[in-house]
């Protein structure tokens, strides 16, 4: 079930997704480089990328990647790309990729995990190259047979409208919780140790995971899940959430940070993290549900 807009955690704006059009921007093969944080969020877009996508660097830094993700590329190649560099392993692929004015470009990507100097996971980092044309007509192909795969999983399940297939579902919640899995490991490093640069990343990528599981939820009508299940998953957002914008009135209101609100930030990082442990028992219980 593809947004209609992406929430740009920076900036707070809302970007309204375009509608596809069947032209295509053809790519020159000059660099093009992005990197993320552990979530996906966009922490770097060169000149190129900016170029090609059309939006502009404060629309895209703070942005999910997936920002320009074309509709015509099936859920099964992102999430064989996430299931690799979430892994440690490289990615390379073809892919279809959206412009902000609708139109389209194939590009030849490699994605992978970018750490710090003590090896820390802290990311990923993607390049771009032209890719051949035989290959992208045996993507093409394929991609079209993924879609109608897809779609037909849907259809074939669906009972009332507006509900997600039994795949999708359990789909959104093993990405939910690869997700929050390695925000909260990443999380956990930090709390002895907050900066304000790295707080401010970190909490931005909190914000994009809090919001698919308990509304996607509520769109699955042939699941016989006790309601108290969703609930507790719900609350578990909610409380995240409420420590996240705790810590982030802190370090965003605040020239200068007193030792003592220091004291109350790492408390909050700390409530959160037991609360991410609470959220992943709910989820496992709810897989196990379904």
């Amino acid at each position: 079930m593809k947004k209609k807009f992406v929430k740009n955690i920076r900036t707070k704006a809302t970007i309204a997704r375009p509608m596809p059009i069947d032209e295509e921007v053809l790519y020159d093969g000059g660099a093009m480089i992005t990197e993320t944080d552990i979530a996906g969020v966009i922490t770097f877009a060169n000149r190129k990328f900016i170029e090609m996508t059309g939006y502009s660097r404060e629309e895209l830094i703070g942005s999910p990647h997936n920002i320009n993700r074309h509709p015509d590329m099936p859920r099964a190649a992102f999430k064989e790309m996430w299931d690799a560099v979430s892994s440690g392993e490289f990615w390379q692929g073809i892919v279809k990729n959206l412009c902000k004015n609708g139109k389209y470009y194939w590009v030849d990507v490699w994605v992978q995990a970018k750490h710090d100097e003590e090896g820390k996971h802290i990311g990923y980092i993607a390049g771009r190259k032209v890719p051949h044309p035989d290959d992208i007509k045996r993507v093409r192909k394929l991609y079209k047979e993924l879609i109608n795969e897809q779609i037909s999983g849907v259809e074939s399940t669906i009972s009332t409208e507006n509900s997600l297939s039994m795949d999708e579902f359990l789909d959104v919640i093993q990405q939910e919780k690869k997700r929050i899995f390695s925000c909260s490991s990443y999380v956990k490093e930090l709390v002895h140790n907050i900066d304000t640069s790295i707080q401010s990343n970190l909490l931005g990528s909190q914000a994009l995971f809090c919001a698919s599981v308990s509304s996607e939820a509520k769109k699955v009508s042939n699941l016989k899940v006790e309601e108290k299940l969703f609930s507790n998953i719900e609350n578990s957002y909610k409380l995240i959430f409420s420590h996240y914008q705790q810590i982030d009135k802190i370090y965003n209101t605040q020239e200068e940070i007193s030792n003592s609100n220091k004291i109350v930030a790492k408390g909050s990082y700390t409530k959160m993290t037991n609360e991410i442990q609470e959220l992943l028992v709910h989820l496992d219980a709810l897989e196990k549900e379904c």
